[in-house]
């Protein structure tokens, strides 16, 4: 059962669109305990790809084990190439 056109007239439906916000705090807290980009994401229920892309714009800092480009590397650490 779905619904009819006539239920659609006049109404608007939303969009499914889910933003998922990455508490910086907390992500930090994490890698400075020894924690994986995976267990940060798994944590506090985030894709690795926005734990990464938070590393690569210097939100917060890279683990040890991360495994980034040269350039992302560098640049989450505080050094230039």
């Amino acid at each position: 059962m779905g619904l009819t056109r006539q239920d659609l007239s006049g109404m608007i439906l939303p969009m499914r669109k889910t933003i998922w916000v990455l508490d910086d705090a907390k992500a930090t807290l994490l890698i400075n305990q020894g924690a994986t980009v995976r267990e940060v994401a798994e944590r506090l229920g985030v894709s690795r790809q926005t734990v990464y892309v938070a590393i690569r714009k210097g939100r917060i800092p890279a683990p040890a084990n991360a495994r980034l480009g040269d350039s992302a590397a560098s640049t989450a650490n505080g050094t230039t190439p």
